[in-house]
Formats: structure tokens, sequence, C-alpha cells
């Protein structure tokens, strides 16, 4: 964010990271990113494009996030699945469209465990089974214990880390698994479970390929069994099981052992059964490498976007809505009640320090009324005969100031400007000291109202914030009746993944200053939904209402306090004249009676 705001300065020249490094870090863990912090699409691809010159093949990433990007807005700017009329222009479009993808270099295996055709097992001597060698084979057994029974879950997960970091061998190893451990795990004889539903088929199948790969190519009896057994689950499961009948069970099995004979037999005897009913599967030795598309289809913008909530943050469209309209609203709830009445209404369209009863207080005149020179038409400064002017742009120019300062002339010599009564300075010269006591009880009742009004006003809007903000950030948490249709169960779970995204950063919350540019936009309650896509029209409409009354508020906070600071400016000159009798003058006297009047009866346009 620093290098978007910055850039094009020498402040963004100066930058003391490397933007490739932090753009490739953002578009990697885009999904720890928190929703707040998070770019638009359309502020991601101005990035992109920024430093475009400098993307290299390094920046593959990079560059295949940008072709997605351009794709994807082009597809949300189409009109493609928007409905007609006005709720359209808030949707994005749908059309399909496709990303050109670049992939790094292939890395093809130097060999390929599953393009070896093993056909030993069934092949062999009975001869070469008597030859068989030693195997060293230890049972796993569950730590805890140290039985022979069900290895599950973290028991599972260390036993795995440990025969991993030793290595896996057919013959044994370290650990003394070797080939009957393998036999044992793909026959289901040993329970090994990570996670209850795991198959310990599975995980047999899983280990055969961290093998040493001079063992998986070599074909020889014991891995074309385990081969065999890899390649054709259905069969695996009626396969001969290892017994160890040995009166004293010890890790080495010796060579010559019936134990091991049997099973080699048995199992090439099984294997043959299943090859004369064609049942057995041999792997293909010219397996086809796989090519990754050069484009990939992809769904609508508003698909994506409903799909992958990353493609979406808390921004306003844009600034280009002309009107709001206000209406009246009443709204209860999280501990407080707001409501906006016809009354509000009107005096916020008006005189928003109306409630004071101005009225009784002000009176507004013109100029002439007041003795003031009337304001005339004509510049004060004459440069026609400049050799500057003579061009046709300068021309233009005078012309719009000459009907400036015209426009700006009649405004001022026909408006009225608001006065207190009574208050004049040619007034306050001929009051008596009756007079002054007098008027400074009527400054300090509208001091008083002043002072009651702004309290209330920031009462109204610290309830009007908690409620707004409750309100445009509220998702019903709440579990539909079991007789519930399906569809209130799949919006309920929904509803439920929403609230946890939330609750760890990655979804957002709706703030005020998201509240206050959505009323200048033109798309504002489409605005609201992006971000929370939970909430109804009614909910909406509520939410303009709240907002547009939390900002006139604010509004009327300020004004309220500033005529209270000139109300009391002008009691306290109310003081300095009653040392003086209605004949005298005070040296320096000056009146704030004029700025007092304008500040409290300033419009719906007062700032």
């Amino acid at each position: 964010k620093i290098v978007m705001v910055t850039s094009g300065t020498k402040m963004g020249e100066q930058c003391p990271f490397d933007p490739y490094k932090e753009l490739l870090t953002y578009i990697t863990r885009l999904g720890q990113v928190s929703g707040s912090c998070r770019f638009t699409a359309a502020e991601e691809l101005t990035l992109l494009d920024h430093f475009a010159s400098g993307l290299t093949r390094d920046h593959m990433d990079l560059r295949n996030r940008r072709n997605f990007l351009v794709e994807f807005l082009k597809s949300a700017e189409s009109d493609e699945g928007k409905t007609p009329g006005d709720a359209g222009a808030a949707e994005l479009g749908n059309k399909p469209f496709e990303v050109a993808v670049e992939h790094p270099p292939l890395r093809l295996p130097k060999v390929d465990y599953d393009a070896v055709c093993d056909k030993s097992c069934v092949t062999s001597d009975d001869n070469l089974i008597k030859k068989f060698g030693t195997l060293n084979y230890s049972r796993p057994r569950d730590g805890k214990d140290g039985k022979e029974s069900e290895i599950t879950g973290i028991g599972a997960m260390k036993s795995l880390h440990k025969w991993l970091r030793h290595g896996l061998t057919l013959r044994g190893g370290r650990d003394a698994l070797g080939f009957l451990f393998f036999f044992e795990l793909m026959t289901s004889r040993i329970s090994f479970r990570v996670l209850p539903q795991d198959s310990p088929y599975n995980w047999g199948c899983v280990l055969m390929r961290y093998l040493p790969s001079k063992e998986f190519t070599k074909k020889e009896l014991t891995m074309s069994i385990l081969r065999i057994l890899d390649f054709n689950p259905r069969i695996a499961p009626d396969c001969p099981k290892f017994e160890d009948t040995r009166r004293f069970k010890m890790a080495l099995v010796f060579r010559g052992q019936n134990i091991v004979q049997s099973l080699l037999s048995r199992t090439k005897e099984y294997f043959n059964k299943c090859l004369d009913r064609n049942e057995i599967v041999w792997p293909r030795e010219d397996l086809a490498h796989y090519t990754p598309p050069d484009k990939i289809q992809m769904a609508g913008a508003r698909d994506l976007a409903a799909e992958n909530r990353l493609l979406m943050a808390p921004r306003a469209t844009d600034s280009a809505c002309e009107q709001k309209v206000f209406s009246r609203v009443s709204s209860s709830g999280y501990g407080t009640k707001v409501v906006v009445t016809p009354q509000n209404i009107a005096a916020f369209g008006n005189l928003p320090l109306s409630s004071v009863n101005l009225k009784k207080f002000m009176i507004a005149r013109s100029r002439e009324q007041r003795g003031d020179p009337l304001i005339s038409e004509d510049l004060q400064f004459k440069v026609d005969k400049h050799a500057i002017t003579k061009s046709t742009v300068a021309n233009e120019m005078l012309e719009r100031i000459r009907a400036d300062k015209k426009l700006y002339a009649s405004e001022q010599n026909t408006c009225r400007a608001p006065e207190l009564t009574g208050f004049t300075l040619t007034n306050i010269r001929k009051y008596t000291l009756v007079q002054v006591d007098k008027a400074t009880v009527i400054a300090k009742t509208l001091l008083k109202s002043l002072i009651a009004l702004r309290a209330q006003d920031l009462k109204t809007v610290t309830q009007t914030v908690r409620m707004t903000l409750s309100l445009v950030n509220h998702v019903n948490p709440s579990r539909p009746k079991p007789e519930a249709p399906p569809e209130e169960h799949a919006n309920y779970r929904k509803r439920l993944a929403f609230l946890l995204s939330r609750h760890h950063g990655q979804e957002s919350k709706i703030g005020i200053s998201l509240l206050v540019c959505s009323l200048l936009s033109s798309q504002g309650y489409a605005d609201l939904n992006r971000v929370n896509p939970f909430l109804t029209p009614v909910q909406l409409r509520t939410i303009k209402d709240l907002t547009i009354f939390l900002m006139l508020t604010v509004n009327r906070v300020g004004q309220a306090a500033r005529s209270i600071v000139c109300t009391q400016k002008l009691i306290n000159v109310l003081k300095k004249r009653r040392k003086y009798t209605a004949e005298e003058e005070e040296p320096g006297f000056t009146m704030p009676t004029g700025a007092a009047g304008k500040a409290r009866a300033a419009d719906k346009d007062f700032v």
C-alpha cells in the first residue's frame, strides 16, 4: 500500500524494500492477509501494471496473477449475466473467460515407480522361493503399552516421522520393518491410521514410494508381490496373511524358515488364480507424462467472486452518486433505540438549529437595510490591454472571471444576512443598564438551549454509531428448525463459515469510513453487500438512513459548538458594556453579533 500511494514520487523511489518480493509474498499468502488489508482487484492490477516492465521469467507467479486480473476485470465489466434495469449496474458481469498461464520447466523423474512392470511373483521358479534370503522384521507396536495394537493418531504420526527419518528398505532397515511390514499393511493386518477413517492399505501404497529407487526399479520376487498389491486393491483383502508360527519369535527371519517360504508360495498360488480369472492389472511401461495447459477456462467474474471471497475488499466503487433520499426511520436493538422523525428531516433540510426557536432570536437583513454599500459588478482591475490577454484562452478566462464577479455581486447585494434581534451595534450603544441586563438574560437563555442541544446530539451520535455498526455487520447465527427446507440449512452453514472467517480476520467488518463512502457511491448498497453478503434490502435502506442521520447530527454538533462560542463572546461583551452608561462608548468596542447570527442561522450547507 505504501508503494501504491507513493508511486511516481521521490518517496516511492526511496522505499527500502523490494516491491517485487513484497508483491509475490502478498499473492502467495493472500489467504492469510486480513480482509481489511486486502487490495481490490483493480488496485492489485494497478500495482502489477506499475511494475510490469520489470516482470521477468523469474516473476512467473506475478505474471500469471496479472493475466488473471486483466481477464477477471474484463468479465466483471461485461454486460453478460447482468439483470436488466438499475439493479444490473450494481452487479458484476458473469462472462466466462480464458487465462493464459505460464508454467515452470517440467522436472521429469529419472525413474518412475508406476512405469515398472514386474511379473516375477507369477513367473519365478519354486527353487527361487526356497533360496530366499534372510529378512529383518519386527511388527510395529503402540508406544503407549508396547503391545501389538492399533497405531493411531499422534502415536501414528510419531512412528511415521521416525520411520521416514531412518529410511525404509525391503530388507528391514534400522526399524526392522521391510517387506513383511509393507505386506501386512497392504493386507490390513496392521491397523495403522493417523485419522480414524484412514486405510492401512493406502498407507502401505504411499510408503512404498519412499523406498530407494534402486529397490523399486529392481525386478525381483518381494517387490513384484508388493507392486501387484499396489496396483490391484480389489484382490488385496483376500491375499494370504502372514502368520508367525515360530515358538521363539525374533526380529530376524532366517533363510529357509517355512513361515516365509510358505507365505511366498501361497501368495504366488493366489496370484496365479487371480491371473487365470483376469483380475490382475499390470503397470504400463509407456506412461504419458502430464503436460500442463497453456490456457485455463474460468467461470464468470460474479461466480468467482461469490466462490472466492479473497477477490473482495471493503471499498466503495466510486463517488458518482448525485443524490440520496433521506427517509424517516425507527430502529431498536443492540441496547439502544434511534428514531428519525419528519421534524428532524425538516430541520436538517432547512435550519439544523431550528429546534432552539431561532425565529425568536434572529432577524435577516440585506446590505441595503444594514446601510452597507452595494458590491460593484465590475472587476477592480483591468488587464485587457496587456499583451498576454490577446490569446483565446486568456479572453475566455477573463470572461469567466467577469461572470463570476457579476454573480457574486448579485447574490451578496440581494441576500439577507442573519443577525440577533436587537443586538446590532446601534441598538447596544443605546442600551440602558436595564436593557443590558435583559439582553444578557436572552443571550444566556439561547446559550443554555444550544448547550442542551449539543449534549443531546452527542448522546444521539453515540447511540447511532453503535446501532449502525451493529446492524451493518449483523449476521444471523441462529440455527433453523429441523423441519426447515434444505436451502435454509445450507444458508445457515454459509453464515457460520462467514462468521468464523470474520473471527480470524479473513473477512472484514464495515466501519464508518465505508458507510460514508457508500453514500457517495453510485453502487452503495452493492458495496456494503460485497462485504456482508447477508444484508437484506430492508436493512440496507435502514443503514443508509441511519448513516445520513449520523452525518447530519455530527455536522449540527459542530455548528452548535461554534454558536456556543459566539454566544459566550456576546455575553462577555454585554458584561463589559454594563460598566458604561448608555451615553458612553467603550474604546475599541466591537460586536460579534453578526458572526453569532450567521453561525446559528447557517443552513444545511454550513460546514
